[in-house]
């Protein structure tokens, strides 16, 4: 299905054009000189090609006999489970994981998967940490080959009663979806008549259609758009320091060289020459360096815009994030980004 130009699409191209025409001289560091220098400027000599034929492009009928066709929108494989624990003894477990499939069939956004995909995988790990751990669920989630999980759990509340929580994970965003917790619950039978008003809110089923209203491609993931928001609008930043530097160096470069008398000699020493090419060589690794920055904020900016349309990551009270920071790095071995948030 072809999209629609986006702002921020066209800020990205714009951004990316804007890049290939920041200032040569910023790139073209280093240049030596003796004592008794009198040697003069050459200039190289750009060639161009006037017997460039630029031919033509042939489309036959074959080429525009097929139209693109509409894809179908895929519904997402979602794994139905129980979790087994000390709360949640076989017998429990059997009657909830019942439950679970009876109503997760009534769904028709959803493709069912038994619990037999991911159990195993979870029971290969640490169990109880596992399913509170997205990179941990995640895993299990891509090894079943299912695109989400819904799981609950039985817990013993504060108070002693019994509660069941309800998690709906999105295994290829390794993010939680929705969370509830259907608590003051006192037995089995209890607990069994919590799970279809528990299934419902992490589904986000209110009109009792059975259909999910959040479910769409129109709907993205807040992260994925603070990160490509956040480093579009970094990269801009980059690139305005990069240019800075870059004039600033070409500047001096340009001091430098317009200072030659008409011997070919320079009006200062040595040590004074070496401090001025020092100086211009310093502003232009700067400028190297935050155009670098430009170009991989850029790239993960581009990144972030296209595939934040596929997510069906929404907020969950329960899971709020509570930190998120994005900033560029600098090291010896390289310049780069990094974001991080938690929960």
């Amino acid at each position: 299905m072809s999209k629609a130009s986006t702002p921020s699409g066209s800020f990205i191209c714009c951004l990316m054009a804007l890049l290939l025409t920041v200032p040569n001289p910023a790139f073209a560091q280093g240049f030596e000189f003796g004592e008794d220098d009198t040697a003069t400027k050459t200039e190289t000599k750009s060639k161009s090609n006037d017997d460039d034929d630029d031919g033509g492009l042939e489309f036959t009928s074959d080429d525009l006999s097929q139209e693109d066709a509409k894809p179908e929108e895929k519904l997402p494989q979602v794994a139905i489970v129980s979790i087994p624990s000390d709360n949640n003894d076989p017998d429990r477990r059997s009657e909830i994981q019942a439950k679970m499939l009876e109503f997760a069939k009534s769904v028709p956004s959803i493709i069912v998967v038994g619990p037999e995909t991911v159990l195993p995988g979870l029971q290969n790990r640490e169990i109880s940490e596992c399913v509170t751990n997205s990179l941990c669920l995640g895993s299990v989630g891509d090894e079943a080959q299912v695109d989400r999980i819904i799981l609950t759990r039985v817990k013993t509340g504060a108070d002693g009663s019994l509660q069941l929580d309800t998690d709906y994970f999105e295994v290829h965003d390794r993010l939680f979806i929705r969370s509830d917790s259907q608590k003051g619950r006192s037995g089995t039978s209890d607990l069994v008549d919590a799970v279809v008003p528990s299934m419902k809110n992490v589904l986000d089923i209110r009109d009792g259609s059975g259909k999910q209203q959040y479910v769409g491609k129109e709907d993205s993931s807040m992260v994925q758009s603070i990160v490509a928001y956040g480093a579009a609008g970094l990269a801009v930043a980059c690139l305005g320091a990069g240019i800075y530097f870059g004039m600033d160096a070409s500047s001096q470069v340009d001091d430098f060289e317009g200072a030659k008398l008409a011997d070919g000699r320079y009006p200062f020493t040595q040590r004074k020459a070496q401090e001025m090419i020092r100086d211009a060589e310093s502003s232009a690794t700067t400028a190297n360096v935050f155009y670098g920055l430009t170009a991989a904020l850029t790239v993960t900016s581009v990144v972030f815009f296209l595939i934040q349309g596929g997510s069906d990551v929404a907020a969950d009270q329960g899971r709020a994030i509570n930190d998120f920071h994005i900033s560029p790095v600098i090291t010896e071995a390289g310049a780069g980004v990094g974001a991080g948030f938690t929960f």
